[in-house]
C-alpha cells in the first residue's frame, strides 16, 4: 500500500454536521447508536512480533478498562473510573495512578466513532467538527472531517464518499506513550463493519506511521458485545488483586 499525498480536489465539501449526520446514518442510525451504553470487547492486538489479547470495557458515564494478556496471563491493566485512573502491571499489589497523558488516551480512544459514539454526538459533547478539503488517496475518494476534542487534541477522519463511513483516521500520537512518548504522524486504517445490534461496527484496525509507512500495530475485535453487566459497571471496577 502506498500512502500517497492527499491531492486536493476543486469541489466545495458539506458541512461538517452533515458529514456528521450522513455517517452516523450510514452506521445505522443515531438512535441505535445512542442505545449503546456500554460496550465489551474482546480483542486481538499485535504490535511488532509481540501478539497479546485485550479485554475491554467502557461505558458512557466516562469509565474504561482493559485487561491485556499474554498466554492467558493477565501482564497489564489501565483504567479510568469514578475515583480515578490507575494503573498495573502483572505484579497485581504494584498499582500506579495514570499519568495526564495516559488518562487522555484512554479518553480519546473512547470518544472515537469506532464503539461508543456517533460523530453525530460530538457537538454537544464539546468536541468541534471542521470540513476539511475532499481528498483522494491511495485512489479512494474521501471527504475530511476535523476534530478538536475538549482538551484541544486533534484528529483528521477519512470518509468515504460512497458510503460516509470513516476509513482512515489521521493524528499525531506517540506510538507507545511509556516507552517513546514522542508524537509521530499516525495514520490509522479502519475497515470490516459489521452489524452488532443494529450498528455497524469496525473490527479491524491497523496503526502506519505515514512518514515511514512502518506498521506500528494492528487490532482485531474477536467479539462485541452492548450493554453487558460487567461494561455497564465498569465504573465501580477496582485493580486485580483488591
Amino acid at each position: 500500500m502506498t500512502l500517497a499525498s492527499a491531492a486536493c480536489e476543486t469541489m466545495t465539501p458539506p458541512e461538517p454536521l452533515e458529514l456528521a449526520r450522513r455517517n452516523s446514518e450510514a452506521r445505522g442510525g443515531a438512535a441505535a447508536i445512542e442505545r449503546i451504553r456500554a460496550v465489551e470487547l474482546w480483542l486481538d492486538m499485535r504490535d511488532g512480533d509481540t501478539r497479546v489479547r485485550g479485554h475491554y470495557l467502557a461505558n458512557r458515564e466516562g469509565c474504561v478498562r482493559i485487561d491485556v494478556y499474554e498466554r492467558n496471563a493477565r501482564v497489564f491493566t489501565e483504567a479510568m473510573t469514578s475515583e480515578g485512573g490507575w494503573n498495573v502491571g502483572a505484579v497485581a499489589s504494584e498499582v500506579q495512578a495514570n499519568s495526564a497523558s495516559g488518562a487522555a488516551a484512554l479518553r480519546h480512544g473512547m470518544e472515537s466513532p469506532f464503539r461508543l459514539y456517533g460523530l453525530h454526538e460530538y457537538p454537544r459533547r464539546g468536541h468541534r467538527l471542521s470540513s476539511g478539503e475532499p481528498v483522494t488517496i491511495d485512489a479512494r475518494n474521501y471527504y475530511r472531517l476535523d476534530v478538536t476534542y475538549t482538551d484541544g487534541y486533534t484528529a483528521e477522519f477519512y470518509l468515504s464518499r460512497g458510503d460516509a463511513l470513516v476509513e482512515r483516521m489521521r493524528e499525531r500520537a506517540p506510538a507507545h506513550l511509556d516507552a517513546n512518548p514522542s508524537a509521530r504522524r499516525i495514520e490509522t486504517l479502519v475497515s470490516d463493519y459489521r452489524d452488532v445490534s443494529g450498528v455497524r461496527i469496525p473490527f479491524i484496525t491497523e496503526e502506519i506511521d505515514i512518514d515511514t509507512l512502518e506498521t506500528l500495530s494492528s487490532v482485531r475485535v474477536e467479539r462485541f458485545l452492548v450493554n453487558t453487566p460487567d461494561a455497564l459497571g465498569v465504573c465501580e471496577t477496582e485493580p486485580p488483586g483488591a
